[in-house]
């Protein structure tokens, strides 16, 4: 059986009390999922190395980044000199320079993603397939929180595991992007095996993140 992961997204956190969210989330949490804007690949800027710099003291899991810029290159080394566990990229963003990344990322033991655009394919990738440790499927327009759910996005997932089965890849398959109960039980039956956490699964669920996190486990069957 497959094990699967929930992973907290660090942008929909309260910036004011992200010491003290952190170590509540760091019991629940199997991963940080670290959104990197620049404002440009997406009308939005979040989370910077400074942050990253500083919290990284009470951030008691694996931090995955989510590199949502234009040149993703010029972040991949100060990413992994922050030890992080894993880059994923924009598949428009690095469709001439991906081999070389790949082989940085995999010199430095820092895991590869790749990230699926609501309006790209699974073909795409077909020639990464079997380096990568993950794929996450974009279920919303990326850059900004609590847009609805795409549910066209759940024959993409399904593809991707059957992939995975039929050869036998290392990937996860992962989803960002509307995870909730409501979308949570449809995304587990069509293949998602991590799911990214962010307003409508968990911060929005209750006026204290203790309580939201009670909430979250109670529609999560793994948590």
């Amino acid at each position: 059986m497959t094990e699967r992961k929930v992973s907290v997204s660090v942008m929909c956190m309260d910036y004011t009390a992200m010491g003290k969210q952190f170590e509540l989330l760091n019991d629940f949490t199997d991963a940080y999922h670290w959104d990197v804007m620049d404002g440009n690949y997406v009308p939005n800027v979040s989370l910077n190395f400074e942050m990253l710099e500083t919290l990284g003291h009470v951030i008691k899991k694996p931090i995955q980044a989510h590199l949502m810029v234009v040149r993703p290159q010029d972040y991949v080394e100060r990413l992994i000199d922050n030890g992080v566990s894993e880059i994923s990229f924009h598949i428009d963003t690095v469709n001439r320079q991906i081999f070389r990344l790949m082989n940085i990322l995999e010199k430095a033991k820092v895991g590869v993603g790749m990230v699926i655009n609501p309006m790209e394919t699974v073909d795409q990738l077909q020639y990464v397939l079997e380096r990568l440790d993950s794929v996450c499927v974009m279920t919303v327009d990326p850059g900004f929180a609590g847009q609805p759910f795409i549910p066209e996005m759940l024959k993409k997932i399904t593809l991707l595991k059957e992939l995975k089965i039929k050869h036998g890849y290392k990937y996860e398959i992962e989803v960002d992007g509307g995870v909730n109960m409501r979308t949570f039980d449809q995304l587990m039956e069509a293949g998602a095996e991590r799911f990214i956490l962010g307003s409508s699964g968990l911060f929005n669920l209750a006026d204290t993140l203790e309580d939201a996190i009670g909430k979250a486990r109670s529609y999560i069957p793994f948590k």
